[in-house]
């Protein structure tokens, strides 16, 4: 009979440590006071926060389902009503080339400051 062992201490560790880094981001994430949502470069929803899902009064249960950038807009529009940034802020979805700023005025009154990067240029965002 052959016994054949394998150490995977290591490979636990690091699987440890991605998961407690996983979860301090989530938190940070979570208790930011700005609103924040990542897309993937495939245009879907990869992270939101609790204060996005307010500021749009979103369902977070529909947001977890990694919705795509049109969905998405379409229920900010309703909310924030029919403006040219929307169609700037679909093609810098799915296209980024470099840093964008901007913000708008909703319908409500609140104003919302938004701002892109590409992915090399933000790396805690997960790739796509």
């Amino acid at each position: 009979m052959t016994y054949l062992f394998h150490d995977v201490t290591r490979r636990l560790d690091l699987e440890r440590r991605y998961e407690a880094l996983i979860r301090v981001q989530g938190e940070t994430l979570d208790n930011l006071a700005e609103a924040v949502a990542v897309f993937g470069s495939d245009g879907r929803l990869r992270l939101f926060n609790p204060v996005f899902a307010r500021m749009w009064k979103l369902d977070p249960a529909a947001l977890a389902e990694r919705p795509h950038i049109e969905a998405v807009i379409g229920w900010c529009q309703a909310l924030a009503g029919d403006d040219p940034i929307w169609q700037a802020l679909r093609l810098t979805v799915t296209a980024i080339d470099g840093r964008e700023l901007g913000d708008r005025a909703a319908a409500n009154g609140a104003t919302a400051a938004w701002s892109t990067a590409p992915p090399s240029r933000c790396p805690t965002a997960p790739r796509s």
